[in-house]
């Protein structure tokens, strides 16, 4: 992970991808010159403020804002194709694109933002997952829908994966358990320890076994926690937050 401020705002960087001169991916933090970066749409922040926080994350990252797209997210796995910039009409938690200058942008304040990379066939998929999400595997739908719009494989894809909530912070109920047993059987143990009788769920390591389950082996997840990061990253589980911070990915 790399840490890097333009114009006094700091954004997170992937290893596997600062150096592929095709795309661009950062995750935006609250820190920059004109105050706390939130890039909420349902928090009561003003059109306004939103769009100038927007217009500051696309500087960091060389994209442009009158391009931006992004999507109401809905808690589910419908990855959203697009061939334009603008919002996405329906509800969706991804999105994919094969056009250059058209930056995606996923919101998060605990879930996974990822983001998949395909340099072949120059395309990009970007994602938003919580629980919901990745018990629904969000990333096989994106792979899919890639492979199906792009002759994506997954051998061609690189898998970067932001900041989320982490084990430790993120105690569930017993029936959490049974429903990842369900979906996934033999996986409750690796995603889920039991600490004094509670029940606490890593979305990491659910994400990870998805991966590997598509047969994605080159990836690279941030090690920060949503929760412990106060004074970079939102957090509704620790605050109630209602303030966001996001994924963009770009193609060039």
């Amino acid at each position: 992970m790399i840490k890097e401020t333009v114009n006094g705002t700091l954004v997170l960087k992937f290893d596997l991808l600062e150096n592929r001169r095709g795309a661009a991916c950062a995750v935006s933090t609250k820190i920059s010159a004109a105050g706390e970066l939130d890039l909420g749409v349902n928090g009561g922040l003003a059109p306004d403020i939103r769009r100038r926080n927007e217009n500051i994350f696309c500087s960091a990252l060389g994209a442009d804002p009158s391009r931006l797209c992004r999507v109401r997210q809905v808690h589910g796995a419908n990855v959203a194709v697009i061939a334009e910039p603008g919002l996405f009409s329906g509800d969706a938690d991804g999105m994919m694109t094969n056009v250059a200058g058209i930056p995606l942008l996923v919101l998060s304040a605990d879930c996974g933002v990822s983001c998949f990379y395909d340099e072949k066939h120059g395309a990009v998929a970007v994602m938003h997952s919580g629980w919901r999400g990745a018990f629904l595997n969000i990333y096989r739908s994106a792979a899919e829908a890639m492979y199906i719009n792009y002759g994506t494989l997954p051998g061609d894809i690189t898998a970067c994966a932001g900041p989320m909530i982490s084990r430790k912070n993120y105690e569930v109920g017993g029936e959490f358990l049974e429903k990842l047993e369900h979906l996934y059987p033999g996986k409750g143990a690796e995603c889920v320890s039991v600490v004094g009788g509670r029940y606490y769920f890593s979305l990491r390591a659910l994400l990870k076994i998805q991966l590997r389950a598509l047969g994605i082996d080159r990836y690279e997840f941030m090690p920060l926690c949503t929760y412990d990061e106060k004074e970079l990253l939102f957090s509704w589980r620790r605050a109630k937050d209602k303030g966001r911070f996001g994924l963009m990915a770009v193609l060039k």
